[in-house]
């Protein structure tokens, strides 16, 4: 069901209903999965880690193992644990190109991370076009490193355990996770822990957070607390963390928000404020800007819509403020006025426009480097049109323009979806253009992203996902094919082609540098009860 714009997206309120579940019974208090890898790679890296390359000769076929084991006794509790995970059939990151300074974010999709991910969140309310970022743990830091382009790199994971406590309105939860440097030796490289708490009591929360690396990386600790208080039959809202670290060779500081919202059936209103100390670090989290101070304001309305067509119209709002911390300076103004209707059928009209004033205090580069940003202050407004049909339709079809100022250039860049629901095969591919115009510089690029899934049985099926970004200079292609048999068995064939751009070099056509491996994988699950 559809939610009404002022709830949370997790109101159990509209959530549907189940009928006819009985005779549950809890099952799985012990379950191992070990399981068993042999790749091939193209061109082998010049240093492989023996976790993903047991014989250590760093040839173009390799070994590897590794096994994941849950324990869920009854009662509250439960635990997780992962020695050496493969994360070779998760899905590939989306090839952007970044025409910000800051850094992109990307969501999590490994299974070990992804699953208790919200249990661990702490920082600011994401607002629905983006905020400053404040967010103390990011798990895409654990295993992988990511530079501001995007590029990215996995980092070999030796263990990870987590344990969940929940009971009432109290939870808690810990994970540790070592990671191991790419040397053929197997040895420890860092050791992070995340520990949360939260109590809600009557719909009022209060929590806190710890977070705690030691290693090759440097010391790095973390405290804060944080809380929400409702109020009026929770249409008034408190909220705010405040959190302080301290890493080597850095003073401690801190970083604090607050944010107070009304929301109702109609209309929402938020404002937030955030102060970010200079020596503020979180390695282990999603801080793109430091040493600055932050106002936010947010308004929706949603007004009631008398129509057999139209199942919701939504306008919005919102204003970012972000200054230096010490010499007041802009870093920017960014504005947003947006309009959006939703149909009975779930297809969606959107047009927005989003003024700002950037001050740039730092040259950087866009494009792939054929782009520098010079120190300056720029006025910038970009309008964005989309329209996507019904996504349940045999054939969905959507298209997009987003247009206007780059800092001191201009960009063009009209899009178009078409997707196939076909039963057993479906699939969606999403073109977009680039017209990049800066001074004397202009280049096109593009952009396709597709994917693809075909079930042969209800175990066995094949995917595949295809990103290209020539503005970026990347590509990448996965197809993963599975087959699930027994009760908790996988057999997998990962493929994947990668080109272009790496985090270590960057390429000058995204078919550059060409790259291939294929990982087959057998997961046996045992569950004696």
């Amino acid at each position: 069901a559809l939610h009404p714009p002022a709830t949370e997206i997790f109101d159990t309120n509209f959530f549907g209903h189940v009928d006819g579940l009985a005779k549950v019974h809890p099952g799985q208090r012990i379950y191992l999965e070990p399981y068993i890898a042999f790749a091939f790679d193209r061109t082998p890296p010049l240093q492989q880690s023996s976790l993903t390359d047991f014989s250590g000769t760093n040839s173009n076929f390799r070994a590897y193992a590794g096994a994941y084991v849950r324990l869920r006794p009854p009662g509250p509790f439960r635990m997780d644990g992962t020695f050496n995970p493969d994360f070779s059939a998760v899905n590939a990151d989306q090839a952007l190109a970044n025409f910000d300074r800051f850094e992109l974010e990307f969501p999590e999709v490994r299974p070990f991370f992804a699953e208790d991910t919200p249990r661990f969140q702490f920082g600011a309310p994401r607002y629905l076009y983006g905020d400053l970022g404040a967010q103390l743990y990011y798990s895409r830091t654990l295993g992988i490193n990511t530079n501001v382009a995007g590029l990215t790199q996995a980092v070999p994971i030796l263990w990870g355990v987590k344990s969940v406590l929940q009971t009432g309105g109290t939870e808690a939860a810990v994970m540790n996770v070592e990671t191991s440097p790419n040397v053929k030796t197997i040895s420890l490289s860092d050791n992070a822990t995340i520990g949360r708490v939260t109590e809600t009591y009557e719909g009022q929360r209060i929590g806190a957070i710890f977070l705690n690396r030691a290693g090759d990386s440097g010391a790095y600790t973390a405290v804060g607390a944080d809380t929400a208080i409702s109020l009026y039959d929770h249409h008034l809202t408190f909220s705010g963390f405040y959190a302080g670290s301290q890493s080597a060779g850095l003073n401690v500081s801190g970083a604090g928000e607050g944010t107070v919202a009304w929301k109702s059936q109609d209309f929402y209103l938020q404002s937030t404020y955030m102060d970010i100390g200079k020596s503020f670090d979180a390695p282990l989290g999603y801080f793109p800007i430091i040493g600055a101070r932050s106002e936010q304001f947010a308004a929706g309305y949603s007004p009631v819509v008398r129509s057999d067509l139209v199942q919701q119209v939504f306008l919005d709002s919102q204003l970012s403020i972000v200054r230096d911390r010490d010499t007041q300076e802009r870093v920017y103004d960014r504005g947003v006025f947006a309009a959006s209707m939703t149909t009975i059928k779930q297809a969606v009209a959107g047009i927005s426009v989003q003024p700002a004033i950037e001050n740039v205090t730092t040259a950087f580069p866009i494009g792939n480097g054929r782009i520098t940003v010079p120190i300056g202050s720029y006025k910038v407004l970009v309008t964005q049109v989309s329209v996507t049909t019904a996504p349940r339709r045999l054939v969905v079809f959507g298209v997009g323009y987003t247009g206007g100022d780059l800092y001191d250039g201009t960009r063009s860049s009209p899009s178009a979806t078409v997707g196939l629901n076909l039963g057993r095969f479906a699939t969606k591919a999403t073109y977009q253009l680039f017209i990049l115009n800066y001074g004397d510089q202009h280049f096109d690029g593009h952009e396709l992203d597709g994917s693809a899934t075909f079930a042969y049985t209800a175990r066995a099926k094949s995917t595949m996902l295809v990103g290209l970004n020539t503005v970026a200079a990347r590509a990448n292609a996965q197809l993963v094919t599975s087959y699930q048999f027994g009760l908790f068995s996988t057999l997998s064939l990962a493929l994947r082609a990668t080109s272009g751009s790496t985090i270590n070099a960057a390429a000058l056509d995204w078919s550059d540098n060409p790259d291939f491996s294929a990982i087959m994988s057998l997961v046996v699950g045992i569950s004696p009860f």
